[in-house]
């Protein structure tokens, strides 16, 4: 009878399976100087070989490549966005890009970003969304100057995958209020206090839920300063003296 060995097999699928991985395909493309950027499968490293062929590390940020589309790199190492994994799985249909309707994902992002109000602004995840909004704004002229009809761009749809990477794109943590009180704004300073002192009641909790609804509503609409859904939540609560009681101190 044979035996077999357990250990034996295992080796041979682990070298099997580096094997498959050191095999993937390297992403490459080219930025708009006609710099070649390589990507190794294994690391998502990004390196950049100049016209004289000499080989850096890719900077941290956003950069626009040849096709018009754009990259994002964190630590030296790329972000992957839906060409590069398509193009890893072998893929050549490409998904269909997101189409351009109602506020833009980019616009949207720059808010998250960088606050309603410029709040952050000096930040570089703030400097790096900006990056993403002039490349869409650079899409669009060239499109419009080609004579291209489509509604859909590839760049709405990056800037909609780094709104979900906020360790990059970090969201901005401070809220400056605008010219007048938001109907959340109001209802937080009734139930909360001006300076926070009932932050320790329920109702507070509450009225804080329910202006980080109103402030994503607000990073989504057309026009920020318009009355949300959950503004008009906030607007009907402020009467409502039982769960949302003043704070009164």
């Amino acid at each position: 009878m044979f035996r077999i060995c357990i250990s034996c097999i295992s080796i041979v699928v682990v070298v099997w399976a580096a094997a498959a991985v050191a095999q993937a395909p390297a992403w490459q493309g080219r930025l708009q100087d006609g710099s070649r950027v390589e990507v190794d499968p294994m690391t998502n490293r990004a390196t950049v070989y100049g016209r004289q062929g000499r080989a850096t590390q890719l900077w941290d940020g956003v950069h626009r490549l040849e096709d018009g589309s754009s990259i994002t790199v964190r630590s030296g190492v790329m972000v992957p966005n839906r060409g590069v994994i398509e193009l890893r799985e072998g893929s050549r249909q490409h998904t269909r890009p997101l189409a351009v309707s109602g506020v833009s994902p980019c616009l949207v992002l720059v808010r998250k970003v960088c606050g309603l109000h410029d709040e952050c602004d000096g930040h570089p995840a703030c400097a790096h969304a900006r990056q993403l909004q002039n490349i869409e704004r650079d899409e669009a002229r060239d499109r419009s100057a080609s004579g291209e009809s489509s509604p859909f761009m590839q760049t709405p749809a990056q800037c909609a995958q780094a709104a979900q990477d906020e360790a990059f794109f970090v969201p901005c943590g401070v809220r400056r209020r605008g010219a007048s009180p938001t109907p959340c704004e109001r209802l937080v300073t009734k139930v909360c206090g001006p300076r926070n002192q009932c932050a320790a009641r329920d109702g507070c909790s509450l009225a804080s839920q329910l202006a980080d609804n109103e402030h994503r509503d607000r990073l989504a609409s057309g026009d920020p300063e318009q009355i949300t859904d959950s503004g008009r939540q906030c607007t009907d609560a402020i009467a409502d003296k039982e769960i949302f009681a003043p704070c009164g101190r």
